[in-house]
């Protein structure tokens, strides 16, 4: 397998992971967008930035 068969496959492994991260982002987004007041706007992000620690 030389480098030409493999720069394709890894073209699609990093369009898949932007796609992933940007999905992933635009749901967090409106989680908190359709929270109801502050304080549970201030606990999801506490959940979120606890969890990534």
């Amino acid at each position: 397998m030389n480098l030409t068969e493999v720069i394709p496959l890894l073209i699609v492994l990093a369009v898949l992971l932007i796609a992933y991260d940007l999905s992933q982002k635009y749901l967090l987004y409106r989680l908190i967008q359709k929270a109801r007041d502050q304080e549970e706007r201030e606990a999801l992000l506490a959940i979120l930035t606890n969890r990534r620690r």
